[in-house]
Formats: C-alpha cells, sequence, structure tokens
C-alpha cells in the first residue's frame, strides 16, 4: 500500500512551479478562445442585418421597377 493518497503525501516543489505557467497559459488560452468566438458572434450579427437589408433594398428596387413598367405600358398603350 504504499501507493496511497493520505496526508503525507507530497509533490516535488519543482513539479509544482513548473505546472503553474501550464495552468495561467491554458486559462490565458480559454479566455483568447472564448474572446474570438464572442466576436465572431458579434460579427455573424452584423452581417445579418446587413443581409436582412440588402434584401430589403432589393425588394424596393423590384417594386419601383415594377411600377417604371406599369407606367411605360401603360403609356405605350395610350399612344396607340
Amino acid at each position: 500500500m504504499a501507493n496511497q493518497i493520505d496526508d503525507r503525501t507530497s509533490i516535488p516543489l519543482f513539479a509544482a512551479l513548473a505546472a503553474t505557467p501550464i495552468i495561467i497559459g491554458f486559462i490565458v488560452w480559454l479566455s483568447t478562445i472564448y474572446s474570438m468566438a464572442s466576436n465572431a458572434e458579434f460579427v455573424n450579427i452584423q452581417q445579418d442585418d446587413k443581409i436582412i437589408n440588402n434584401g430589403k433594398i432589393l425588394i424596393d428596387i423590384r417594386e419601383r421597377l415594377i411600377r417604371i413598367e406599369t407606367k411605360i405600358s401603360d403609356r405605350m398603350e395610350r399612344d396607340d
């Protein structure tokens, strides 16, 4: 039973000091990934708003074009 963990179990100071930068680096890496994901989500929302706005503009252009075509065809019929 030499491999049991109890209150006298210890780790070398070098192992604790070597693990500290790795743990801190992991936390920084996770926060960077989270920040990048949050930024990407914000950009995605902005792109969705632009797409919706462009769709509205295209519908407006289509409606205006239909009105112009109708006016032209009405004038052509009157001229005949």
